[in-house]
C-alpha cells in the first residue's frame, strides 16, 4: 500500500509487535546479535527504549499490554522461566519488575490482560490459567484434556470469556471463566 512508514531503522529483528491501548506506542521483542530486548517505541517520534534486555540464550515471550497502557507482562526464560510485569511509562526510571510466582513448580506464560486489568490469562504448562493480580493466586481454566497454546490467548469483550488456541493447532476454543465450560469457536 501507500503511506507506509518504517518505524525501526536498525539491524535488529522484530518479533511480536503489539499496539499499546493508547495507539501511540508499540512494544516488541527486539532481536540482536547477543541480546533480546522488550522495546517500547513511540510511533510519532520513532524513539525507542528497551524496558528489559536478556542474553540471547534466554527467550522472551511476546509482550502483553495492560488495558491502561502502564504495564507490560512477559515471560522470560530459560534457564529459569519466569513471568514478569514491567512498567511501561515514560519519563522517570521504571521500578523493578514484579516477578509473578510459580504454581506447583511450573512457570506462568502471561498472554492477555482482562478488560479491567485485574487478571492475566495465560498458560501453566499446557493448561489455560488465570492469575489474579489482587489475590496473587492462580485458577486453572482447563484440565489436561483441553491443552492450550500460549500463542493465542485473548479475553473477549465483557471479561467473561477467554479465547484460546488448542494444542492441535486447528481449533479455537472459548472458555467461560465462571463455569469453566469450553466450547469450540472454530475448527
Amino acid at each position: 500500500g501507500t503511506g507506509l512508514r518504517r518505524l525501526t531503522n536498525d539491524s535488529r529483528g522484530v518479533r511480536c509487535p503489539v499496539w499499546a491501548p493508547d495507539s501511540r506506542r508499540v512494544a516488541y521483542v527486539g532481536v540482536l546479535q547477543t541480546d533480546n530486548s522488550i522495546v517500547v517505541l513511540d510511533v510519532e517520534s520513532a524513539k525507542s527504549r528497551p524496558i528489559t534486555t536478556v542474553h540471547r540464550a534466554a527467550a522472551l515471550g511476546c509482550p502483553s499490554w495492560s488495558p491502561d497502557g502502564r504495564h507490560i507482562a512477559i515471560a522470560v526464560g530459560p534457564p529459569t522461566p519466569s513471568a514478569y510485569i514491567y512498567e511501561a511509562t515514560d519519563g522517570m526510571p521504571a521500578a523493578p519488575p514484579e516477578r509473578l510466582p510459580e504454581h506447583a513448580g511450573q512457570p506462568f506464560t502471561p498472554r492477555s490482560w482482562s478488560p479491567d486489568g485485574r487478571v492475566l490469562a495465560g498458560t501453566l504448562g499446557r493448561r489455560l490459567a488465570l492469575y489474579s493480580l489482587t489475590s496473587r493466586k492462580y485458577e486453572m481454566l482447563t484440565d489436561s484434556g483441553a491443552t492450550a497454546l500460549a500463542s493465542l490467548t485473548a479475553w473477549l469483550p465483557g471479561g467473561r470469556h477467554v479465547l484460546f488456541h488448542s494444542s492441535n493447532r486447528t481449533d479455537l476454543n472459548i472458555v467461560d471463566i465462571s463455569s469453566r465450560r469450553v466450547r469450540r469457536a472454530l475448527s
